[in-house]
C-alpha cells in the first residue's frame, strides 16, 4: 500500500475520466473489491487499517471473480505461501446484506490445519458483559486447549484470532493479553442471537491461527493504485 493519504486514494480522478469498461481493464481488482483503506486521511486511521486482518470490501456476487483474482499465478508468487484468504459470514454493514469483508488468514501449520478446533472447547455460551452489558460470547477451554490457548495468546497480544467455520470467517478479535486459564471472553457487535450463534459456532468449528494483514511490503506489490 502506498504509505501516504495521497497514494492511498485510488484515483478519483480516474474513475471520473473512465467508463466502467476503462477502469475494469486498468483496475481488475479494484472494479470488484474496495481496500479497507479507501478513503483513509489520517496516519492514525492508516495504522490501524495495517493492523487489521481485513483486506477489503466486496459485494457477494463478486467474491467469486476477486478470489479468480487472488488464485492467478502471478498473484500467487506475490505472496507468502502461508497466507490464505477468506469471506466473511455476514455484512459488516447492518444495512446491506449483499457486502463480504476479505480476511487475510495466516496458516501456521504444515498441513493447513488449525491450532485449535472446536474439540478443544469444552462449553460455549452466549452471555451479557458483566461491565458494559452488551451481548458477548463466554468459552472455556478443556486443559489441553486451554495450554495451546495461554501459548497462543501469549505470543499473539495485539494481534487477531480468526473464528472460522465452513472457509467463512464469523468473528476475528484481537488479543487483549495472555489467557492462562481457558476462561475467554468473545466481545464485539454482537446481538443476543449472534452471540447464541457464535457460541454454538465455537463447540463445532474451528479456531485458525493468529492472523493480520499481509506485510506492508508484499501489499504494495499488488495493492498500489496509480496517483495523479
Amino acid at each position: 500500500m502506498a504509505t501516504d493519504s495521497a497514494k492511498n486514494d485510488t484515483s478519483t480522478a480516474d474513475k471520473g475520466t473512465m467508463t466502467p469498461e476503462q477502469f475494469k481493464k486498468e483496475y481488475p481488482l479494484f472494479s470488484v473489491l474496495t481496500p479497507s483503506d479507501f478513503q483513509v486521511k489520517t496516519k492514525e486511521d492508516q495504522d490501524a487499517v495495517y493492523k487489521n486482518s481485513r483486506v477489503g470490501f466486496a459485494s457477494i456476487r463478486d467474491t467469486a471473480e476477486v478470489n479468480a483474482i487472488f488464485s492467478r499465478p502471478e498473484i500467487k508468487t506475490l505472496l507468502k505461501g502461508d497466507l490464505k484468504f477468506l469471506w466473511s459470514a455476514k455484512s459488516p454493514f447492518p444495512n446491506d446484506e449483499t457486502i463480504r469483508e476479505l480476511v487475510a488468514i495466516k496458516v501456521a501449520s504444515r498441513d493447513g490445519r488449525a491450532p485449535l478446533d472446536g474439540g478443544a472447547v469444552s462449553s460455549a455460551r452466549g452471555d451479557r458483559s458483566v461491565l458494559t452489558n452488551k451481548p458477548e460470547i463466554t468459552m472455556q477451554m478443556n486443559p489441553e486447549g486451554a495450554q495451546k490457548w495461554k501459548r497462543m495468546t501469549s505470543e499473539n497480544i495485539g494481534k487477531q484470532v480468526a473464528i472460522v467455520l465452513d472457509e467463512q470467517v464469523y468473528s476475528y478479535p484481537t488479543v487483549q493479553g495472555e489467557i492462562p486459564n481457558g476462561n475467554s471472553q468473545i466481545t464485539g457487535d454482537f446481538t443476543d442471537m449472534e452471540a447464541a450463534d457464535m457460541a454454538n459456532i465455537l463447540q463445532a468449528g474451528k479456531l485458525p491461527a493468529p492472523c493480520r494483514i499481509i506485510e506492508e511490503a508484499v501489499v504494495g506489490a499488488i495493492f498500489r493504485r496509480k496517483s495523479n
